[in-house]
């Protein structure tokens, strides 16, 4: 049986669905996933019936982060570019160290050059807290590839196995 893969932010917000994305397209695929979302409501009962299995926590309260990863080996961290990113990645990071989990996908994708900006400094910043585990593999908005292609790509190599 495929380990299951956590997606944060799989309900889809209010400033995009890259993880509501990510999560139907692995559950196409097959795949499980463990949804986490923040709130169980009508955006998250499609993914339970696609067999997505649903978590409401909070990103940026790291014992809600620590019940979603039990049992987890994999991550796609889609958190919105905006307040919190910061902390949740920091959050995510020391988490997944914790929990040992193999590899964290980061997927935030931004358009305005404040978003950008934050896209930067949060690179540098997981680039630090990542440093010599070889744990985090980013995708940003400035990524020529589709999400669909980089998803299929990815979930072939390394992540449904």
């Amino acid at each position: 049986m495929k380990p299951t893969i956590l997606v944060t932010g799989a309900s889809g917000g209010t400033q995009g669905a890259t993880g509501n994305r990510v999560t139907r397209l692995l559950r196409e695929k097959g795949v499980p996933v463990r949804a986490f979302v923040h709130k169980v409501d009508e955006r998250s009962v499609p993914l339970r019936e696609m067999g997505a299995e649903i978590f409401a926590g909070d990103l940026l309260n790291i014992q809600s982060v620590r019940e979603a990863m039990r049992g987890i080996e994999k991550v796609y961290f889609c958190y919105p570019v905006q307040a919190g990113l910061l902390e949740a990645t920091a959050i995510l990071a020391e988490t997944a160290i914790e929990e040992g989990i193999q590899f964290v996908f980061h997927l935030s994708l931004g358009a305005s050059s404040k978003q950008i900006l934050l896209l930067n400094q949060n690179q540098d910043f997981v680039a630090r807290l990542s440093q010599g585990h070889g744990l985090f593999q980013m995708m940003t908005g400035a990524s020529p590839t589709p999400l669909s292609e980089w998803i299929r790509l990815n979930q072939v190599g390394s992540l449904s196995r």
